[in-house]
Order: structure tokens, then C-alpha cells, then sequence
């Protein structure tokens, strides 16, 4: 399974590595939203999940999942949203808009995992 994970705290790119690491995922771990949104629109068929930060400086997560959800070659990667922040209306807006989950940092290894295993059985 490839996964690309955008998010501008590094501590979560440990985390997915790690998880990544003990399920065999393939993880590609973006920094930088403009970078990251790069990436998946050169090498969308090649994804099976994204895993996406709604904090960032450059882009909102927001922002990144409607480019996401608005491009034909991307819109129907499944995409998990990464949060600090425990926002109801945030959370609701990214389903809204096709996100598969939403999940509260900090996070457990065990808790991305059955996101991701989530995902991948539906």
C-alpha cells in the first residue's frame, strides 16, 4: 500500500514511518503541502492512501483536500484528516468535502493503523 502523508510536524512523520515500517506500507512523507500536492498529482495512480494535516503554513488542509477532491485524477484517493485541534465545524467541512475519517493528534501507532486498515477493507 502507498501512502503519502503531508503534515508540517515532523514528529508525525516518525510516527508513519514507523507505523509504515511494521505494516509494510510504502510512505512517502511530505513537509510541505506544495510539495506534497505535487507529488500526488504526478503520481496518482500510485497512491492508495493520503494521510493530510489540516494546520499547515503554506496551505490548509482545507485548502490541499479541495484540490485534492476537485481534480479528476485525485479525487477518489481516499484521504485521512490529522488534526491538533478537536473542531466539530473543521471536521464536519472535510467530510463534507470527501474525507474518509478525521482523526484528534496526538495519536497512538494502533489508531492510524485502523484508520488506514479501515479504508482499506471498504
Amino acid at each position: 500500500m502507498n501512502i503519502v502523508l503531508i503534515d508540517d510536524e515532523i514528529t508525525y512523520h516518525s510516527t508513519l514511518s514507523l507505523c509504515s515500517l511494521v505494516n509494510g506500507y510504502n510512505l512517502m512523507a511530505f513537509l510541505s503541502p506544495k510539495e506534497g500536492l505535487q507529488y500526488i498529482f504526478a503520481n496518482s495512480e500510485n497512491i492508495d492512501i493520503i494521510l493530510l494535516d489540516l494546520m499547515m503554513p503554506e496551505i490548509d488542509g482545507i485548502e490541499v483536500l479541495k484540490r485534492l477532491k476537485n481534480n479528476n485524477s485525485t479525487a477518489n484517493i481516499p484521504v485521512i484528516i490529522q488534526t491538533g485541534i478537536a473542531n466539530p465545524n473543521a471536521t464536519n467541512q472535510c467530510m463534507a468535502l470527501g474525507a474518509k475519517a478525521c482523526i484528534t493528534k496526538p495519536y497512538f501507532p494502533k489508531i492510524i493503523t485502523e484508520a488506514i486498515q479501515n479504508i482499506k477493507i471498504n
